[in-house]
């Protein structure tokens, strides 16, 4: 403000403090409030970065587009180089800054580790030699037994960990800026709902109700009129009980199984369909950005103004995608949405 620096995040971070530290009900606001927060602090830090092509969508841009129906900004032209001496002296400046710290730890690690290796070899000049009373025989066998049973399924939780958190990332980086939009509107809303919500009063009462509801004295008045009136069941009604519980369980499997092998069967089929048509290689295209590294335009990227009224002559061609349908015969879909507009379905007649 006039050219001076205000810590404005200090301030509401310091308000947040003391504020919850005397009202510790405010903690379920706060988070929400602070999760919001963190989410336009980041937006706004990538939006004044002096390289153009970095910039995000803002979360003014979206509101005015989903609230008012308005654009989500104005065109703008993109020089080549555009600020190109600025952003690389900022990318170096950011470099040189990252070198720094990870030498610094690398020389903190190295410390610790020579302060750890005399302390571990003066404890074992202290303690002396050890007993080995261990008489058991040994084996010596090398296994070569694969591991695919037990690393398999660990490499398929990392990697649905890694999509979770690169998604993560890119929603908090704004790099997913319509994801980040509501992320941050949903926040708000939360945090402004938990404001008003009188969370000392309903944890007070919760607890009372649980406490004297369950744990109270009259639990026993409960036993003797509820519980043992309640008809026994004898070992045999136990063991009908188990069956009938086991039998239920082999019929749901039996379902699950049928219906994994009916979806597998037609995964199969569409696969071949698909290879015949369009080609031996088929891949997923991912509707999420999880992404490892971000491509950003190069330096000598531009962007140019397009004028609509200079194309007159211009047709739009819709091309039909991969996409089939059917179930015994696949088709593509644009061929069945034809065929149903010409032949309007009859439901009385015979298939």
């Amino acid at each position: 403000l006039f050219g001076i620096k205000i810590p404005l995040h200090s301030a509401i971070a310091f308000y947040m403090a003391i504020t919850m530290a005397e009202n510790p009900y405010l903690a379920f606001s706060y988070f929400w409030l602070a999760n919001a927060w963190l989410l336009l602090a980041i937006q706004t830090w990538r939006n004044n970065l002096p390289n153009v092509w970095f910039k995000t969508k803002s979360f003014s841009q979206i509101f005015r587009m989903l609230v008012l129906n308005m654009p989500l900004t104005s065109a703008e032209a993109i020089p080549a180089n555009y600020r190109e001496s600025e952003a690389v002296a900022y990318q170096e400046a950011m470099d040189e800054r990252i070198a720094k710290a990870e030498a610094e730890a690398v020389k903190r690690n190295e410390e610790y580790m020579r302060l750890q290796a005399e302390h571990n070899e003066e404890m074992a000049a202290l303690q002396g030699q050890e007993a080995d009373t261990d008489i058991s025989t040994q084996s010596s066998s090398i296994s070569i037994d694969p591991l695919k049973k037990v690393l398999y399924p660990i490499q398929q939780l990392l990697a649905s960990l890694c999509t979770v958190f690169r998604f993560a990332r890119n929603v908090y980086l704004w790099d997913e800026p319509f994801f980040a939009f509501f992320y941050t509107l949903a926040s708000f809303v939360i945090g402004l709902v938990f404001l008003v919500i009188p969370w000392g009063f309903f944890i007070r009462w919760v607890g009372r109700i649980v406490a004297w509801g369950i744990f109270g004295p009259h639990m026993k008045l409960v036993d003797i009129f509820y519980y043992s009136k309640l008809p026994s069941q004898t070992k045999e009604d136990v063991s009908k009980q188990i069956a009938q519980d086991l039998n239920t369980q082999r019929l749901r499997a039996k379902e699950v199984a049928q219906i994994a092998f009916e979806q597998t069967e037609d995964a199969q089929k569409l696969k071949a369909m698909k290879e015949l048509l369009f080609g031996s290689w088929v891949v997923k295209i991912p509707v999420i950005n999880t992404e490892r590294f971000r491509d950003f335009p190069l330096f000598s990227s531009s962007a140019t103004l397009y004028d609509k009224s200079l194309d007159d002559d211009l047709k739009i061609v819709k091309l039909g995608g991969q996409k089939l349908v059917g179930t015994m015969i696949p088709q593509l879909k644009e061929f069945d949405d034809k065929k149903r507009a010409i032949t309007p379905l009859n439901k009385d007649k015979d298939i």
